[in-house]
C-alpha cells in the first residue's frame, strides 16, 4: 500500500490524461474521416463521361485507362435505322452503346455514373416520343407488331461492363481491404522488436544485416506479379518509413495515435473517388 500511496498521483493523472488524448484523438480522426464525403453526392458533376456522335473513337480503352468514368456513343446511321424499321417493320438497329467500368469503385461508379447514363437513355427514348410520336402514330402501320415494337421501344441500347463486380464484397475493397496491411505490418514491427531484443540482435548484428532483415518483411499471396508487385510495395511503404521509424522513437503507450491515425488517413484517401472529395483532401 506505500508504494501506491506514492505513485498514485502520477499513475491516475497519466491514466486520466491518456483517456482524455485518446477521445481527442478519435474525435478529430473521424472528423477528418467523415468530412472527407462531406456533401459528397453534390460533386457527381465531376465526373467526366464521354458523348460521342458518329465518332470512330476507341471509347472503351479511354474508359478501361480512367480519362472517362463512363462513355455513350450514337450508332451511325443509328435516324435512318429506325426510320427504315418503322416504314417497312424492320428491327431497329442499336441506337446506343454506353461503356463503363463496374470495377473501379464500384458503389460510386454504379450509383453515379451507371444509374445516371440510364437516366440519360430513358430521357433520350421519353425525348423521342415527345418530338415524334404524334407523325410517328399518324404514318407508321402501328397494327404491324414489329412496326409497333419499334415505336414502343425506339432507343435500342447496348450496354459494355469493362469488369463486373456484383458480389457483395465490393464493398470491402476500398475500406476494410486497406486496412489489413496496415495493421499486419504494425504487428510484424512490434513481434520483429521483440524477437531481435530477446536474441539481441540490435546489438550482435551489423546495422546492414539488421536493415536485410527488417527490409525482407511478409511476402504476399501468389495472385499475380503485379498484384505481389503493389502489395509488397504497399507493405513496405507502411513499414519501413512509418511503423519502423515510429516505434524506434515513439514510447509504445503512444503508437496507438500513430496507428490509428496512419489507417484513417488511408482508408480516408481510399474510400472514394478524389472526384467527389473537397480539394483539401486531394
Amino acid at each position: 500500500m506505500g508504494v501506491w500511496k506514492e505513485i498514485r498521483p502520477r499513475f491516475l493523472l497519466a491514466v486520466i490524461t491518456m483517456f482524455l488524448l485518446l477521445q481527442v484523438l478519435f474525435l478529430v480522426n473521424m472528423c477528418y474521416l467523415y468530412a472527407t464525403q462531406f456533401r459528397s453526392t453534390t460533386r457527381y458533376h465531376n465526373f467526366n463521361v464521354l458523348y460521342v456522335d458518329y465518332d470512330g473513337e476507341d471509347i472503351r480503352e479511354a474508359v478501361c485507362r480512367g480519362e472517362y468514368w463512363g462513355g455513350v456513343y450514337t450508332s451511325r446511321g443509328g435516324s435512318a435505322g429506325l426510320a427504315s424499321a418503322l416504314a417497312n417493320g424492320y428491327h431497329p438497329p442499336t441506337s446506343l452503346t454506353y461503356i463503363w467500368d463496374g470495377a473501379r469503385y464500384p458503389v460510386f461508379s454504379q450509383a453515379a455514373v451507371y444509374s445516371n447514363i440510364l437516366k440519360l437513355i430513358e430521357t433520350t427514348r421519353s425525348t423521342y416520343h415527345t418530338n415524334n410520336g404524334s407523325s410517328v402514330a399518324a404514318s407508321a402501320d402501328l397494327s404491324n407488331p414489329t412496326i409497333l415494337n419499334a415505336f414502343l421501344d425506339p432507343i435500342r441500347v447496348e450496354e459494355i461492363n469493362i469488369k463486373g463486380t456484383g458480389q457483395g464484397t465490393r464493398v470491402f475493397y476500398n475500406t476494410v481491404s486497406m486496412v489489413m496491411p496496415i495493421i499486419q505490418q504494425f504487428f510484424f514491427i512490434l513481434a520483429l522488436n521483440g524477437i531481435s531484443t530477446h536474441f539481441d540482435a540490435f546489438t550482435k548484428l551489423s546495422w546492414k544485416a539488421n536493415g536485410l532483415i527488417r527490409v525482407r518483411g511478409l511476402g504476399p499471396a501468389k495472385k499475380s506479379v503485379c498484384t505481389d508487385l503493389g502489395y509488397f510495395v504497399a507493405s513496405d511503404a507502411h513499414k519501413l518509413p512509418v511503423f519502423d521509424i515510429t516505434t524506434a522513437f515513439v514510447p509504445i503507450q503512444f503508437m496507438p495515435f500513430i496507428v490509428l491515425t496512419w489507417v484513417i488517413l488511408n482508408v480516408a484517401s481510399t474510400i472514394s473517388p478524389f472526384e467527389l472529395n473537397l480539394g483539401f483532401f486531394h
